[in-house]
């Protein structure tokens, strides 16, 4: 006998249809309830992925701009030029920003502020005095103004 005249043949009970839809919920729930965390997972990891190899990007092209520019290092005996002491504070900008990406996505993920503080803490150290001067600071938010003076503060690690 076919499976077709059988169903058609089948008298349904409201309680055999109210079964079948409990289960068909029921399997539908554990796959979304699975499926979900996973794909959030997965999208986390490859947006972390993503922001890393951005992060090494602009890291590399700060690294190329001293390699092309060794005055662009901040060397307490180095002696620049005015046209030279200009570019630095573009630089000492472009550091600061990227170094303020790093503190953004770092609340959202520690692991990536983890990986990124060794890079954090030397090129803050760098560029220390071009941020704490009065034109500079202000053109960062609040939170990494506080974030950079906890950081950074002159007894901090001397216990």
């Amino acid at each position: 006998m076919h499976a077709l005249v059988f169903l058609a043949d089948w008298t349904w009970s409201w309680d055999a249809l109210t079964a079948l839809a409990t289960i068909a919920l029921t399997i539908v729930t554990a796959v979304l309830a699975y499926g979900v965390p996973m794909e959030l997972r997965r999208a986390r990891r490859d947006e972390r992925f993503l922001f890393y190899a951005q992060l090494d990007r602009t890291y590399f092209e700060i690294q190329k701009l001293l390699i092309e520019r060794p005055y662009l290092e901040n060397r307490p005996d180095r002696k620049r030029s005015e046209t030279q002491e200009e570019e630095y504070n573009a630089f000492a900008f472009i550091v600061w920003n990227f170094l303020e990406s790093i503190f953004d996505y770092g609340e959202q993920d520690r692991v990536l502020l983890e990986t990124w503080s060794c890079i954090f803490e030397y090129e803050g150290l760098q560029h220390l005095d071009w941020f704490r001067r009065g034109i500079n600071s202000h053109k960062f938010k609040e939170r990494f103004r506080k974030h950079v003076t906890t950081q950074f503060h002159p007894h901090r690690g001397k216990e």
